[in-house]
């Protein structure tokens, strides 16, 4: 898997930095944003709703628990650092290779 700058190994997991949009009409990857991955949510950036909403989708993205995706830093932000505990190499990869392909496809929400 080639080097990205928006997602990182960690130990048993990885970091991957994100930009979410609030308040979308649908929850979605939309592509890159810079360096960040930008991830549409449809919740309100109100009361922790986008930042709970941003770590369902992306656990069930991922086919893992809610507890394995934790908010590292960017609590009140757009930009955040999020930890994805022990997720295997091969499902990250999969899961990177799925996002390439639907960004060729033009097809990313």
């Amino acid at each position: 898997m080639p080097a990205s700058t928006w997602y990182r190994q960690d130990g048993s997991g990885w970091i991957l930095t994100i930009h979410v949009q609030p308040g979308a009409r649908q929850s979605g990857i939309k592509g890159l944003h810079g360096d960040a991955l930008k991830v549409a949510v449809a919740a309100a950036p109100a009361d922790g709703a986008a930042n709970a909403a941003l770590r369902k989708f992306l656990a069930a993205e991922l086919g893992v628990t809610l507890r394995q995706v934790e908010i590292r830093s960017g609590q009140s932000s757009r930009k955040k650092s999020i930890a994805i505990d022990g997720l295997a190499a091969e499902a990250f990869a999969n899961w990177v290779r799925a996002i390439e392909r639907r960004a060729k496809a033009g097809a990313t929400g």
